[in-house]
């Protein structure tokens, strides 16, 4: 080869490889080095949460943890405005994003709905309620009405109630009384008790078919222990029949008692619920408990579920829950579940507020759950969705997500928790984890 023409080519690979991008000129190089940027700040967003739980969830006043890693953030939810302070700007050096939820409560519970009723009232008119409640005559003789209901069902809960009465009621000249919420509150606390009886009717379709007797057995209709076993007429909702012949609900529906004690597997499960009127050893049988996710009082939970096994004389539609006129159903795929990305639209079909649906604004959150007044609860990996989207005795309703609209409807989770500003809905995936394959 001819020397001038080898050193000629020689000089052209040299240009050449001088021309070529070095690694920060070179996209892929890029692409590797935002990858290794990005995968540093999940694990500082993941350090900085993981202490949040351990160290910011449980301070007073704070209600859940969460993060997102665009932009980088840790979430805290807050009881109230006052509780801001608590919050650090920054955690491990991450910044902190405050949220206000209000307390959160298992839902189906009267003191549960008391007290959200008070919470969502001074969060609407942004001024703290009243300490005392001013009664006429005539509005205390019902209250002493409904409270000597309760001497036929249980002799030791009506001294106890009217002890708690006895202690937060003064008199008024005029016949009437004024009662101290606070003290009552604290009395209520003392004795863990939450009084039995019925609430006010919500407007809408309580009192309609989802609180009546319905068969075959649907979604979105009332159900609970009978009575002697809970001691507190109350109702859940019953979440769906799989095609496994397993109804669904939240453990602290059918399982548990109002004292946060669970039961035992072989007891009745009835619908309507006893709240409604529905008895043990009647047509409103609906089933026996057969598995559920034993609460710890102490320690992470993931799930809030039950099953009961369905004889086939009780009948049912299997995964149909009751559609937003309360006579046809839509289909729900059990076998298929799925956690829609935040700012996707869930939908439900619960006893107390029928077929609603709202935004999920997290997918991931650690939240503390109140059960009874001394006993709670911590969850992880929690959806939130924005409220109004469940209420008190909507908790066991299948939440679930349409597919872009396309009609077809995939299982997300149970709705379990609420507080005034948020629902809270354990994974589906979670519950499959702990109560195995009933689908």
């Amino acid at each position: 080869m001819n020397k001038k023409f080898f050193g000629a080519i020689v000089c052209i690979l040299i240009i050449l490889l001088a021309a070529l991008p070095t690694n920060a000129d070179n996209p892929k190089g890029r692409d590797s080095q935002k990858l290794g940027d990005k995968q540093h700040v999940q694990q500082l967003v993941k350090e900085a949460f993981e202490y949040a739980e351990k160290e910011v969830l449980p301070l007073e006043g704070i209600e859940g943890v969460s993060y997102t890693e665009e932009p980088a953030r840790i979430i805290v939810y807050i009881e109230s405005e006052e509780y801001r302070a608590t919050v650090p700007d920054k955690i491990k050096g991450i910044k902190t994003e405050i949220r206000i939820s209000g307390k959160i409560y298992a839902l189906g519970t009267p003191l549960a709905e008391e007290m959200l009723s008070d919470e969502k009232t001074g969060a609407d008119e942004d001024t703290a309620s009243s300490d005392t409640v001013e009664l006429t005559k005539e509005q205390l003789n019902m209250v002493y009405d409904s409270v000597e209901q309760i001497k036929e069902q249980n002799p030791m809960d009506y001294i106890i109630v009217m002890k708690m009465l006895e202690e937060a009621i003064t008199s008024t000249d005029d016949g009437g009384a004024v009662v101290d919420m606070d003290m009552l509150k604290k009395e209520m606390q003392n004795y863990e008790i939450m009084m039995p009886g019925h609430q006010l009717p919500k407007k809408g379709t309580l009192g309609g078919i989802r609180h009546s007797r319905v068969r075959p057995l649907v979604g979105g209709t009332s159900c609970s222990l009978p009575f002697l076993l809970q001691w507190v007429s109350t109702y859940g909702t019953l979440g769906i029949v799989t095609g496994q012949s397993y109804l669904l609900s939240c453990a602290h529906v059918i399982a548990m008692n109002r004292w946060g004690i669970f039961l035992f597997p072989g007891i009745p499960v009835i619908q309507p619920g006893s709240y409604d009127g529905g008895k043990w050893q009647s047509d409103d049988f609906a089933g026996r408990l057969t598995k559920f996710t034993r609460i710890k009082w102490i320690g992470a939970n993931y799930a809030d579920a039950a099953i009961a096994y369905v004889p086939w004389w009780a009948g049912y539609k299997a995964e149909e829950v009751l559609a937003e006129d309360d006579t046809s159903t839509y289909h729900i795929d059990m076998n298929t579940y799925t956690v829609p990305n935040v700012g996707q639209i869930v939908i439900k079909s619960g006893a107390t507020s029928g077929v609603t649906e709202n935004d999920i604004t997290d997918t991931h959150a650690t939240i503390t759950v109140r059960y009874t007044p001394l006993k709670t609860a911590t969850f992880k990996d929690v959806i939130i969705v924005d409220q109004p989207f469940i209420e008190g005795g909507d908790s066991g309703s299948v939440v679930a997500w349409d597919q872009y609209g396309s009609g077809n409807i995939y299982w997300v989770g149970l709705g379990f928790a609420g507080s005034y500003a948020y629902a809270y809905v354990c994974k589906a995936e979670h519950i499959f984890d702990e109560l195995g394959i009933f689908v």
